[in-house]
């Protein structure tokens, strides 16, 4: 974790929270759970417990609102993977309220990850279509030792890849796990972003009615090439080649609903995303279509299991 250059983790175990972590010289460690149904996976980050595996419901709707009954107010629950089939999301019951964030980019270097996340980046952005802020943020899932990696990959498996990066006032639980819910973040994999928002004046996630908003951007790799994508609740808006050399990038939000950044690698696979502003005002956000994850994503054509293919 240090080597990657993580200042936080939080550690997911499958249906099961750590109560005592160890303290590390660099690196925060952070309590969660992984509750892991037939019907899906979803992290607590912060959770008020363990779940209860003796005499309980297993049923998929048993363990998800075991899970969703973890939360404390300050805590962040996540949909992991919804599309990464056999472990999809397909539980349509889920209140939209709960959710706090969405997996948008999960073990980018498994077999399927680039058909299975960009489906991820679909849902999403029907979400905030539908007028719910659901903030993204990218993944790990690793299982694997660093010198290990999938038998058809061209890159290890590891902590850190992707990062979510996250504008906290403190590094501590209390203070990441507020930011993260305010949508104060963005994920990438390995281009080095460097961004600001109107000057630092505006962050991911914050409303910006009204405002002209200026991505200031850059990136520090130099082996690959990126492309930053504008998108809105038009579509994608323009497109921009990205370099060391900081650009600006101006959108006027009188014209939106809600703006967001897509970084894309030359291959056009998703490297990472800075999330959406919007603007609270509009009726998108007055009136909200939908109140469980059917309700809003069940028109979407693509496989939501084995049985759909």
């Amino acid at each position: 974790m240090a080597e990657q250059g993580l200042d936080f983790f939080f550690l997911t175990e499958h249906n099961l929270s750590h109560a005592c972590l160890p303290r590390h010289d660099s690196v925060l460690l952070l309590p969660g759970i992984e509750v892991t149904a037939d019907k899906g996976h979803l992290n607590v980050h912060g959770p008020a417990a363990t779940l209860n595996m003796y005499n309980a419901d297993y049923s998929s709707r048993g363990l998800i609102t075991q899970g969703i009954a973890l939360k404390r107010p300050e805590s962040v629950l996540s949909v992991n993977h919804a599309m990464l089939h056999p472990w999809s999301w397909l539980y349509d019951d889920m209140p939209l309220a709960e959710i706090d964030v969405l997996e948008v980019l999960n073990d980018p270097t498994w077999k399927t990850a680039a058909t299975c996340n960009e489906q991820v980046v679909e849902i999403f952005t029907t979400l905030w279509n539908a007028g719910h802020r659901i903030y993204a943020v990218g993944g790990s899932d690793c299982h694997m030792q660093p010198h290990e990696r999938y038998p058809q990959a061209t890159e290890p498996s590891i902590y850190g890849d992707p990062s979510t990066y996250v504008y906290a006032s403190a590094l501590s639980g209390e203070a990441i796990l507020a930011a993260i819910k305010k949508g104060h973040s963005y994920f990438e994999r390995r281009c080095g972003l460097n961004f600001s928002l109107n000057n630092g004046d505006l962050l991911p996630g914050q409303a910006a009615d009204g405002k002209t908003a200026i991505l200031t951007v850059a990136v520090r790799d130099d082996e690959q090439s990126y492309r930053l994508q504008v998108v809105s609740e038009k579509g994608i808006q323009a497109e921009y080649p990205l370099s060391s050399a900081p650009q600006d990038i101006r959108c006027d939000m009188a014209q939106h609903a809600w703006v967001r950044w897509d970084i894309r690698r030359s291959n056009g696979t998703l490297e990472g995303m800075i999330n959406p502003i919007y603007c609270a005002d509009h009726p998108l956000f007055k009136a909200p279509v939908g109140k469980t994850w059917g309700d809003v994503t069940a028109h979407l054509s693509f496989p939501r299991g084995a049985d759909d293919e």
